[in-house]
C-alpha cells in the first residue's frame, strides 16, 4: 500500500529514539529475589493488559458511536433531500397556479379594454 505508515517514519518524524528507554526499576526491585521479580512483573503485565483492554473497549465504543452518527447523518441528509423535493414541487405548483391566474387576469383585462 502506498499510504502505509511505517514505524521508522514515525520515529524519524517525531524525533523518537529507535528503542524504548531501559526502565529503571530501582534498587528495591533489583534487590528482590528472582521469583518475587517474576511475580511482580506478571502482576505488572496483567495490570498493563487490563488498562490496554479498557482503552480498547473505550476506543471500540467511540468507533461504534461514530458509525451510528454517520448513519444518522446520512439518514437526515436523505430526509432533507426529500423535504427539499417536496418544497420544490409545492413551489412549482404555486408558480403554475399563479401563472394560470395571471393569464386569466390578463385575458379579463383584455376583454375590459375591448369593451371600453
Amino acid at each position: 500500500m502506498e499510504n502505509e505508515v511505517k514505524i521508522e517514519d514515525i520515529v524519524k518524524e517525531h524525533g523518537l529514539k529507535g528503542k524504548a528507554p531501559r526502565i529503571n526499576w530501582g534498587k528495591d526491585f533489583d534487590d528482590r529475589p528472582l521469583d518475587e521479580k517474576v511475580a511482580y512483573l506478571k502482576k505488572f503485565a496483567n495490570s498493563f493488559n487490563e488498562a490496554l483492554r479498557m482503552m480498547q473497549d473505550e476506543r471500540n465504543l467511540w468507533h461504534k458511536k461514530a458509525v451510528n452518527q454517520e448513519a444518522q447523518a446520512a439518514h437526515m441528509r436523505k430526509q432533507v433531500d426529500q423535504q427539499r423535493g417536496i418544497m420544490q414541487q409545492i413551489v412549482q405548483q404555486e408558480n403554475e397556479t399563479k401563472r394560470v391566474y395571471q393569464e386569466r387576469i390578463n385575458a379579463l383585462e383584455d376583454k375590459i379594454r375591448k369593451l371600453t
